[in-house]
C-alpha cells in the first residue's frame, strides 16, 4: 500500500492449519511426514472478517468472509488437522523462494526458516512464538 500503515487491516497473528491429507491425491504420497499441506487463517478487526490464505500448487486462494460464516468455514477446516496460532514477526517478511505452500507460509508470518516441508515449518514456527490450539 505504498507504504500506509495498513496494520489495522491485517491480521496480527495466523491459524496456521497444518492437514494430515492434501487435495491433490498423488502428493499424499510423496510428501514425508504427518503433515502434507499447510493454509492460513486470520482475523482482521476494523472489518470483524476472517481472511482463509491458501497457497497451492495449482493456485493460491484468498478468501475475506464476515464473522459467523467465517467462524464455520474455519472449524470445517480444522477438523482433523492440527492448528498453530503464531503471531506476525516482522512485517518486512523474508525473501519467499519457491511456489509451494511452506514458503508462501513463511513469508506471511516473516518467519525465517530452512523448512521445505510443513513438519519442519510446525517446529519452527513453535520454536518461533506459535502456541498450539490442536493437535
Amino acid at each position: 500500500m505504498n507504504g500506509a500503515d495498513a496494520s489495522e487491516f491485517e491480521p496480527v497473528s495466523w491459524l496456521l492449519v497444518f492437514h494430515r491429507r492434501c487435495t491433490t491425491p498423488v502428493l499424499n504420497r510423496f510428501v514425508i511426514g504427518e503433515f502434507k499441506h499447510v493454509s492460513a487463517v486470520g482475523w482482521i478487526a476494523a472489518s470483524e472478517s476472517w481472511v482463509f490464505y491458501d497457497p497451492s500448487l495449482n493456485r493460491t486462494q484468498i478468501l475475506v468472509m464476515p464473522d459467523s460464516p467465517g467462524v464455520a468455514a474455519y472449524s470445517s477446516i480444522a477438523v482433523g488437522n492440527a492448528v498453530l496460532r503464531m503471531p506476525v514477526l516482522a512485517r518486512r517478511g523474508s525473501a519467499r523462494l519457491g511456489f509451494w505452500c511452506v514458503p508462501a507460509i513463511k513469508h506471511l508470518v516473516g518467519l525465517r526458516s530452512g523448512a521445505l516441508r510443513p513438519d519442519a515449518l510446525w517446529r519452527d514456527c513453535l520454536a518461533n512464538g506459535a502456541e498450539i490450539v490442536s493437535r
